[in-house]
């Protein structure tokens, strides 16, 4: 059971940060992260677990 997704359908449990500094230093790390999230996020949507 997703006891927050039970409580709260939609809630949010997952927030990431970064400073400017990184955006600016590594723009390329900074993409490179949010393409494996999503394709993580993609993955884990399609395999639930009942």
């Amino acid at each position: 059971m997703h006891p927050y997704q039970a409580t709260i359908p939609g809630l949010t449990v997952l927030t990431n940060f970064t400073t400017q500094e990184l955006l600016d230093s590594d723009p390329e790390l900074v993409a490179d992260y949010a393409a494996a999230m999503s394709e993580a996020l993609e993955f884990a949507q399609g395999n639930e677990t009942p």
